[in-house]
Order: structure tokens, then C-alpha cells, then sequence
């Protein structure tokens, strides 16, 4: 997926990058993966997600977690957790 960040995709407090489902032009992930996003939650609410393999514009490799978040407008994967050590990595 290509997306231009906006200043709440490299907020260093947000640590995640997010990118709405209906804006996704070619699906990335496999309907396997797809049911995975969408299953349940862990014990305490924490929804379970998917390690996923980032590129960045290097072609730098970093594994992240990826989430499914139900949103107002339309729901949204989202890049959790080491989003900011590619934020770093690359000066954005």
C-alpha cells in the first residue's frame, strides 16, 4: 500500500499507522488472513491481530502487529506498536 502520512501517522504518541479498509485499492492480506483480523478479542478486550511484514522505502523488513479497528466511517487496518521505529528509522 502506498499513503501519504499525515501528522497523526508519524505522532510519536499515536505510535500506529492507520489505514482505512475503503481506501485500500488491492488487498494485501489472504481471506485466511482477513477471518484471523476479525476474530474476537484476547481475555482482557486486546483484539488479537496478525504479525505482518513491513517494507519500508528502503526495502527495509520490520514485522509489526496488525489490528483491525471497527471505526465510525468504515473500519480501519492499523500498524501497531514498533510503527515509531520505522517513523525513526526512515525521518518521517
Amino acid at each position: 500500500m502506498h499513503k501519504q502520512l499525515f501528522n497523526s501517522d508519524v505522532n510519536p504518541n499515536s505510535n500506529r499507522l492507520s489505514m482505512p479498509i475503503k481506501e485500500i485499492m488491492c488487498n494485501f492480506f489472504t481471506e485466511a488472513e482477513i477471518e484471523k483480523l476479525d476474530e474476537g478479542t484476547e481475555g482482557k478486550g486486546r483484539l488479537l491481530g496478525l504479525e505482518v511484514t513491513v517494507l519500508d522505502p528502503c526495502l527495509r523488513e520490520f514485522t509489526l502487529p496488525s489490528k483491525k479497528w471497527g471505526m465510525q466511517r468504515t473500519d480501519t487496518y492499523n500498524l501497531v506498536k514498533n510503527w515509531n521505529n520505522i517513523i525513526s528509522v526512515n525521518n518521517f
